[in-house]
């Protein structure tokens, strides 16, 4: 069974949309129930800031690295 959805170019262009199969969101909806949101403190998002910037300037140690240097 095909069906056709139309989008406007508007939609398209905003990058906000989402398409997933209706029993995935379904499932997504009764984990919602489950997993309550979390909001993060102020700190959090500092620290979620700086660590992003500390990746973006490349200064971050890979998962390969720090198995190796966690085996030493």
């Amino acid at each position: 069974m095909e069906k056709a959805v139309i989008l406007s170019k508007k939609m398209l262009s905003e990058g906000n949309l989402v398409v997933i199969h209706r029993k995935d969101y379904e499932e997504y909806l009764e984990l919602k129930k489950i997993v309550p949101m979390v909001i993060a403190t102020v700190a959090e998002k500092r620290a979620i800031y700086e660590g992003r910037k500390q990746i973006k300037n490349g200064k971050y140690l890979s998962l390969v690295k720090l198995r190796h240097a966690l085996e030493r």
